[in-house]
C-alpha cells in the first residue's frame, strides 16, 4: 500500500463541466462586457506553500477561499478559467483542478438482517446469528465522512463531535440520511459490526447527497489534524467521483499518518479504477455482494477492489425513522470492512493501516463469484489480534516461481489452514490463497518481479502466528555482450556469459536478422559453450545477430543487435600472364586479388578455344599461384583466365589472357651412320622448325617395317646404337620430339656393319710333355685384320674350362702346369673388340706323357 503519493507537473485538470461563452449579436452603441463565470478550483501546492500562493492567487484576482495543511498541501480558490491557467503556471503550484461533485454510493432496499450474519461465518447458509470480539471495537475512533450522523439511542454517547464543511446550519447532523446509514453498520447496538466503537460525523456531502472535491479534501484535512495521537483510528468514504489525484494524495497521507481509510468502490458497474477514492492505492476498496456471495449487479469491479463485504439490501439506522431503514450499495459494504477493522484495532491497537488491511484479507474467504476482479475475498469478522509468533519462512526463487516453506514453533504444530496473501510490491490488490499445509509456490510469474506476502495461521483455540515478508523472482540473465568475426561465408560468434543470475544460465540462443526486426533462430547451445558459427552467409553482405541465455524456460535480454558484415567475394587476382609455353603445355603466373586475399584457398583456371565454352584445368596444388596446363594442341589458340575461391565461392574472373601453343618440330635435317661389327653411330641436324623440341628419337630396323627406338636429350645431335649384329645391314633414321608427341621421321639412311672374325684353322697339339702340351692353329679365314687376341681354352670334362690369351701375331701356345698321364680337351677362338669368333677345337682329346 502506497503511503505517500509523487509529486505531479503542473496542469491543468479539465472538468466535465465546460463553460461556452457566445457573443451577442452586435449594437451600435458600445456594451459592457459580462464578467466571465467563476468556479471553485483546487490547487495543490508544494510543502508548505499555502500562503504564498494563496497571496500569488489574489494577485491573479482569483479569490483564496480556504488553506489546507494536513492531508493535503493545497488552497481552495475561486476564480475563472482563464485565471486557473495562469495559476496552473505560478511558482510552488503543482495542480489546478476544478472541483467535482462527489455523491453517496447507495439505493433504497428492503429491510433485511442478513449483513452481520454472513461476515462472523465461513461459508453459507446463514445462521441466523453475529458473534464478534467482546471489545467491539472500543477504543477506536471511526470517521464517516458523508453526509453527517444524526443522533441515534444505538450510538449513545458513543457518537462525538465532528466536522462540517457544508456551510448551511445542519453542522454534522445528517439530513440526507445515508451518513446515519452508514455509521450504524459501522457501530449502532442494533445494526453495527463494532458496537463499542467511538464514531465520529464528518460531514462532506450536502443534504442532496452531494459534495465538492473541496470539501472532502477539508474534511480529511480537519481528521488529520484533530486525531488523537496515539488512539487507533479508522476512516469509511462511503462516496465516489471522479478520479482526482488531489483526494488519492489526501488519502495517501490519512494512511500514512496511521490511519486507516475504506472506501466504497462505487455504484456503477464499472472499472473502480476509474473513481476515487476507490482508486486511491492507499486506501481498502471495498466492492458489494448479495446474499448469495456473487458480485452486486451495481458493484464496480476491477484491479482497484481489494475484498468485498455485504451491501445488497442491508438494514441500519434512520434519522427519520426509529425503526431503521434498508439500503443497497457499496456505501454499505464499505462500513462492515470499516467496522472489522475497528474491531482489529481493538485488539491490537498499535497496528498499523498495512496490519490492518492485511488481517482483514487474511480472515477474509475467497467465495465471491462473478468478481470481475483480482480478489475474490469476503469480509470476515473473524481477524485475528496480532500474532506474537514467529513465523521463519525459507524461500526458494527461480525467474518464474517462489517457493515459500515455514515453520512456526511449538505453534505451527497445531495450525492445520493457513492463509496466504500477496500482492506484486507496488500494486493495491493482493490475491489470498488458503493451504493445509506449511508451504505454497507461487508460478508464472515474471522474472525479478517481488511479492509483498503475509502468512497467517490460526489453530482451534485461536492461537495465531503470522509473518509479512518480500520476496523476489530472480532476475532474468542480463544481456552476453556479443562479438563477432568473419570469413566470406561464415559468422563466428563469441559472448560472455551474463552477470546477472550466470548460476541459472542452461542455454544461449542465437537470432539472426536481415533487416534488424524480424528474427529467426540459427542456433542453441548449452550452458558452458558461448561461441557459435554461422554458416552459409552471402559474401559481402550485412547479417544481424543477437544471443541471450535462458534460464529454463525463461529466455533473458537480448543482447543489442549487432551489425555483421562477411568480407566481400575475392576481387579478380592480378597479374596473370603466359610465362612459358610448348606443343601441348603452357605455364601461367599471376598474384593474389587485392579483395580478401586472406580468404583465398584455391583458385580455379579455365582454358577456352573460342571464350565461349570454358574448361577447368585440373591443379595438384589448388592454392599455388601458378599452373601447367597440359593436353594442349600444337600450335592453336587459347584463352586462359583464372579466379580465386573459398568457402565455395568462385570470386571475379581475370580479363582472360591469350596464348598459342608451339607447332610440331619439321624433320631432322642431314641424318648420318657409321656402323662398327655390333654398332652405329648416328648423326643429324636440328630441323628447321624447332621452337617445341624436347628431345629426340633414334629409329633402326632390319627390314624397313619393324623398328626399335631410343631417346635422347633435346640437346643431342648424335647417339650410338648397340648391340647390333656383324655384318648386318640396318636402315637408321631420327625425328624430333614435343613433349611427347612425335614429328615427322626423316629420311631412312643404310648402314652396313662390320663382318665378325670365323673360327681359326686347323688347331692341332703339336708337342707334349708330362706336364704340357702345345697347340698350334692358323688364322681365321674371315676378318682376320680385326682379331686383336686368340683366347686358348682347356678342360679335362668339357664342362669345366681354363683360359688363356695370346696376341693376334702368335699361332701356337704352350699349356704348361698340366697333370701328368691326364686327358684334356682344348680350343681356340678369335677376339676382336666386339666379338669373340667361334672356338676351334682339336680333333680329339689328348694326354699328357
Amino acid at each position: 500500500m502506497l503511503l505517500s503519493a509523487p509529486r505531479r507537473t503542473r496542469r491543468i485538470l479539465l472538468t466535465t463541466v465546460v463553460l461556452c461563452l457566445a457573443l451577442a449579436p452586435g449594437v451600435a452603441h458600445a456594451e459592457t462586457a459580462p464578467a466571465a463565470p467563476t468556479r471553485t478550483y483546487l490547487v495543490t501546492v508544494d510543502d508548505g506553500a499555502q500562503g504564498a500562493v494563496a497571496n500569488r492567487l489574489e494577485q491573479l484576482g482569483a479569490d483564496p477561499r480556504a488553506e489546507f495543511g494536513e492531508a493535503l498541501d493545497a488552497v481552495a480558490v475561486q476564480m475563472t478559467a482563464a485565471q486557473a491557467a495562469s495559476a496552473a503556471l505560478l511558482p510552488d503550484v503543482e495542480v489546478v483542478a476544478a472541483d467535482q461533485t462527489y455523491a453517496v454510493n447507495d439505493t433504497q432496499g428492503v429491510d433485511s438482517a442478513w449483513g452481520l450474519d454472513r461476515i462472523d461465518q465461513r461459508s453459507l447458509p446463514l445462521d441466523h446469528a453475529y458473534t464478534f470480539d467482546s471489545r467491539a471495537g472500543a477504543g477506536v475512533r471511526v470517521y464517516v465522512v458523508d453526509t453527517g450522523i444524526s443522533p441515534d439511542p444505538t450510538l449513545g454517547t458513543r457518537l462525538s463531535a465532528g466536522y462540517s464543511a457544508i456551510a448551511d446550519g445542519y453542522g454534522t447532523s445528517d439530513c440526507h440520511g445515508h451518513g446515519s446509514h452508514v455509521a450504524g453498520i459501522v457501530g449502532s447496538t442494533r445494526w453495527g459490526v463494532a458496537k463499542a466503537a467511538t464514531l465520529v460525523p464528518v460531514r462532506v456531502l450536502a443534504c442532496n447527497g452531494q459534495g465538492a472535491t473541496t470539501g472532502i479534501v477539508a474534511g480529511l484535512d480537519w481528521i488529520a489534524a484533530h486525531h488523537p495521537s496515539g488512539t487507533p483510528g479508522v476512516v469509511n468514504m462511503s462516496l465516489g467521483g471522479p478520479v482526482s489525484a488531489a483526494l488519492n494524495e489526501a488519502v495517501a497521507s490519512l494512511v500514512g499518518r496511521g490511519l486507516t481509510v475504506v472506501a466504497a468502490a462505487g455504484n456503477a458497474s464499472a472499472d473502480a479504477c476509474t473513481v476515487s477514492p476507490a482508486s486511491a492505492p492507499a486506501a481498502l476498496t471495498v466492492g458489494a455482494t448479495g446474499q448469495n456471495d456473487a458480485r452486486a449487479s451495481f458493484s464496480n469491479y476491477g484491479s482497484c477492489v481489494d475484498l468485498f463485504a455485504p451491501g445488497v439490501a442491508i438494514p441500519s439506522s434512520s434519522p427519520t425513522n426509529a425503526a431503521g431503514a434498508s439500503m443497497s450499495g457499496t456505501s454499505q459494504a464499505s462500513p462492515h470492512a470499516a467496522g472489522v477493522a475497528a474491531l482489529y484495532l481493538a485488539q491490537s491497537p498499535a497496528a498499523t493501516p498495512a496490519q490492518v488491511e492485511l488481517a482483514l484479507l487474511t480472515a477474509a474467504q475467497p467465495v465471491v463469484t462473478d468478481a470481475r476482479s483480482a480478489s475474490t475475498l469476503l469480509l470476515s469478522s473473524a481477524v485475528a489480534a496480532a500474532s506474537t509468533t514467529a513465523v521463519d519462512v525459507t524461500t526458494t526463487a527461480t525467474t518464474t516461481s517462489l517457493k515459500l516453506a515455514w515453520t512456526a514453533g511449538t505453534a505451527g504444530s497445531t495450525i492445520t489452514r493457513w492463509t496466504v496473501l500477496r500482492r506484486v510490491v507496488g500494486t493495491g490488490t493482493w490475491q489470498s490463497t488458503v493451504v493445509t499445509r506449511p508451504t505454497i509456490t507461487f508460478s508464472s510469474l515474471a522474472p525479478a518481479t517481488s511479492l509483498d506476502v503475509a502468512i497467517t495461521g490460526v489453530d482451534a483455540t485461536g492461537a495465531t502466528a503470522s509473518t509479512t515478508l518480500t520476496v523476489a523472482t530472480v532476475a532474468a540473465p542480463d544481456a552476453p555482450a556479443l562479438s563477432a568475426s568473419t570469413t566470406l561465408r561464415t559468422a563466428r560468434l563469441v559472448w560472455t556469459a551474463p552477470t546477472v543470475s550466470p548460476a541459472l544460465v542452461t542455454g544461449y540462443t542465437v537470432q539472426r536478422s536481415t533487416n534488424g526486426s524480424t528474427w529467426s533462430t540459427v542456433a542453441t547451445t548449452t550452458r558452458t559453450t558461448t561461441s557459435a558459427t554461422v554458416t552459409g552467409l552471402a559474401p559481402g553482405s550485412t547479417t544481424w545477430f543477437r544471443v541471450a541465455a535462458s534460464a529454463s524456460t525463461t529466455v533473458g535480454a537480448w543482447s543489442t543487435p549487432l551489425a555483421v558484415g562477411t568480407a566481400a567475394a575475392p576481387s579478380a587476382p592480378n597479374a596473370l600472364a603466359v610465362t612459358a609455353t610448348s606443343a601441348t603445355t603452357a605455364t601461367l603466373t599471376w598474384a593474389a586479388p587485392s579483395v580478401s586475399a586472406g580468404f583465398v584457398e584455391r583458385y580455379v583456371v579455365q582454358r577456352s578455344t573460342d571464350g565461349l565454352t570454358w574448361k577447368t584445368v585440373p591443379r595438384a596444388e589448388p592454392s599455388a599461384t601458378t599452373a601447367t596446363l597440359t593436353g594442349l594442341s600444337p600450335a592453336t589458340g587459347y584463352l586462359v583466365r583464372v579466379a580465386a575461391a573459398g568457402e565455395g565461392v568462385t570470386g571475379s574472373w581475370a580479363p582472360s589472357v591469350p596464348l598459342t601453343s608451339l607447332p610440331l618440330p619439321t624433320q631432322p635435317a642431314a641424318v648420318g651412320v657409321n656402323a662398327t661389327m655390333t654398332t652405329a653411330t648416328v648423326t643429324w641436324q636440328t630441323p628447321s622448325e624447332a621452337s617445341a623440341v624436347t628431345g629426340y628419337r633414334v629409329g633402326w630396323s632390319l627390314n624397313g617395317l619393324t623398328w626399335k627406338t631410343v631417346d635422347v636429350a633435346a640437346d643431342a645431335r648424335t647417339t650410338t646404337l648397340v648391340g647390333l649384329k656383324p655384318g648386318t645391314p640396318y636402315q637408321v633414321r631420327t625425328a624430333a620430339l614435343a613433349d611427347k608427341l612425335l614429328g615427322p621421321w626423316s629420311d631412312a639412311a643404310g648402314v652396313t656393319t662390320a663382318v665378325a672374325p670365323s673360327a681359326p684353322r686347323s688347331a692341332t697339339v703339336t708337342a707334349r710333355t708330362t706336364t704340357s702340351l702345345t697347340l698350334t692353329w692358323a688364322p681365321p679365314t674371315t676378318a682376320a685384320p680385326a682379331v686383336t687376341a686368340y683366347r686358348v681354352e682347356w678342360s679335362t670334362d668339357g664342362v669345366t674350362w681354363a683360359a688363356t690369351s695370346v696376341p693376334p701375331t702368335t699361332t701356337q701356345v704352350t699349356l704348361g702346369s698340366l697333370r701328368r698321364g691326364t686327358i684334356y680337351r682344348l680350343r681356340v677362338a678369335a677376339l676382336s673388340p666386339e666379338t669373340t669368333s667361334p672356338f676351334a677345337s682339336t680333333s680329339g682329346t689328348t694326354a699328357t706323357s
